[in-house]
């Protein structure tokens, strides 16, 4: 056969196809890192950036919130699965608009949330057609860690959660953690809560009771020992509750 006709001009523009990309990056808008805190409400951005697409082009972006555990849809604190979406008209080829999840999170603790978004080119109001996506259970750069503590409280001497009310009580608050980012600071603040009244504890000097320590850990999981040492001879037949807080601070 014989060639009549060729056309291959490289950068022929009707002749190009191009095959879009994006990629995801989750945080928390108030951490600055993709950790969170399991509160009534939490916000998740996720700043998606693309490639190839059609300036002046409308796109449909659709994400939702995966279990990196199960590998199924998560769900927030009410049962119901995470999702969010938005349209937008990219100016250039190039570049990334933010998608942000808004969830009740009470009670989701320990757990560890991906997301997956999926881009579509719309063609009118009522269809659109998916051009590409980005679902990777494993990518950290999508992934939304929420720690969970637990602490064991026992006094030094009896190692018991029994203590004298005496002028020096030492108390031992072993600290749990998990689904920390190692490689950052952290500071667990306690203070021990009168368990009947729901106040905090006042020593026989007036003061609350209260520890603190900053650490970074090794590992996503670990303990920490916070201590605790009062005069309580006042505290005869009381029952305390230790509260902690951990927290992250941004770094500049």
């Amino acid at each position: 056969k014989k060639s009549i006709a060729v056309h291959t001009d490289i950068e022929d523009e009707p002749q190009t196809v191009r095959f879009p990309e994006i990629s995801t990056k989750a945080v928390d808008p108030e951490t600055g890192i993709n950790l969170t805190l399991a509160a009534d409400e939490v916000t998740v951005t996720d700043t998606v950036s693309y490639r190839h697409l059609i300036p002046e082009r409308q796109y449909h972006l659709e994400g939702m919130l995966m279990d990196q555990k199960t590998g199924e849809p998560a769900l927030d604190a009410n049962g119901n699965e995470i999702h969010a979406d938005m349209d937008f008209v990219p100016e250039e080829s190039e570049g990334s608009v933010e998608l942000s999840f808004r969830f009740p999170g009470a009670d989701l603790e320990g757990q560890t949330f991906v997301v997956f978004e999926e881009l579509s080119l719309k063609k009118s109001w009522l269809k659109k057609v998916k051009v590409a996506e980005h679902k990777d259970i494993e990518d950290e750069a999508q992934t939304i860690h929420i720690p969970k503590l637990g602490t064991a409280a026992i006094d030094d001497e009896t190692q018991t959660q029994q203590s004298m009310a005496d002028e020096e009580i030492s108390i031992t608050d072993t600290v749990s953690y998990s689904n920390l980012l190692p490689g950052y600071e952290y500071t667990v603040r306690v203070i021990l809560m009168d368990q009947e009244t729901g106040e905090p504890v006042i020593d026989d000097g007036g003061n609350q009771v209260t520890a603190e320590k900053t650490f970074e850990p090794e590992d996503a999981e670990g303990t920490t020992d916070m201590d605790f040492s009062f005069s309580g001879k006042s505290l005869a037949g009381r029952t305390a509750v230790v509260f902690e807080t951990l927290e992250y601070e941004k770094k500049p």
